[in-house]
């Protein structure tokens, strides 16, 4: 299970995730995230924007929950807890490509993109635009 997990469509603005996962065990983590999209048409996106990830343990940015998930962090300060994968594609494993993972202008230790799985999808501004501002959760925003 993750912090933020089901099917809504919802930014997370100016928040901090602090996770206090402990020791698990040899080779195990938690999630940050586990999002829910069964049909690529559902409205039914995370973004966590502008945000801090910090804490204790070791912990993945998220897990997929449905065919067409969508995550987008973004703009975030992410410390050493996240593993370096990041995600894990359970139970979607040999079905990513409906998948929309998105890692774009975060700093810190956790922020490095060069062991994320090979399946986080790259967006340019104006695709990355359609999530990041608060209109795109509904026309009251």
């Amino acid at each position: 299970m993750g912090f933020i997990h089901g099917v809504a469509q919802s930014i997370y603005e100016e928040s901090t995730v602090s996770v206090n996962i402990g020791n698990c065990g040899p080779g195990l983590s938690g999630c940050i995230t586990a999002k829910k999209k069964e049909l690529p048409e559902q409205g039914s996106e995370f973004v966590p924007k502008n945000c801090k990830i910090t804490g204790t343990g070791k912990v993945r940015l998220g897990r997929v929950w449905g065919a067409y998930s969508t995550v987008i962090i973004y703009n975030k300060t992410i410390s050493d807890v996240v593993v370096p994968d990041g995600w894990n594609a359970w139970p979607s494993v040999g079905h990513v490509a409906n998948l929309t993972y998105v890692e774009a202008n975060n700093i810190g230790p956790g922020a490095d993109t060069s062991k994320l799985v090979p399946w986080l999808k790259k967006l340019d501004a104006v695709q990355l635009s359609q999530f990041v501002n608060l209109s795109f959760i509904g026309a009251d925003g």
